[in-house]
């Protein structure tokens, strides 16, 4: 079977240096091209953003704002779900670019050696 996933990735330009904070994930997989039940999906708190601010560009309530994960707690997960997969982007440079400045923080691995297609 040929798996893939099917990523929205939501980021927003924060601070002066016009850095890019990944704030949400959502994928789905498809086998053989056809779409399952298996998703993956988390709100990621940015670094350099408050409750407040990040409130005004995700439209969630503050209160919702502050129970988003921090991007280290989860992405054991997200690289579990990725894994053995082709992945299927929409704008993928600022995509991956996104996410790999994330794993970069971490020390992580990056998505470049992953297969990947590009629709944009």
């Amino acid at each position: 079977m040929h798996r893939s996933i099917v990523f929205a990735v939501q980021s927003e330009r924060t601070g002066y240096d016009y850095s890019t904070d990944l704030h949400s994930i959502s994928c789905v997989e498809l086998l053989d091209r056809k779409i399952t039940s298996n998703t993956y999906g988390v709100y990621v708190f940015p670094r350099r953003l408050d409750p407040d601010e990040l409130s005004k560009i995700t439209g969630c309530p503050k209160e919702v704002c502050a129970d988003f994960f921090w991007f280290d707690d989860t992405v054991d997960g997200f690289r579990s779900f990725v894994s053995d997969a082709e992945l299927i982007f929409h704008d993928a440079k600022s995509s991956i670019s996104t996410i790999n400045a994330e794993l970069g923080r971490l020390n992580r691995p990056f998505l470049i050696g992953e297969e990947f297609i590009d629709t944009c």
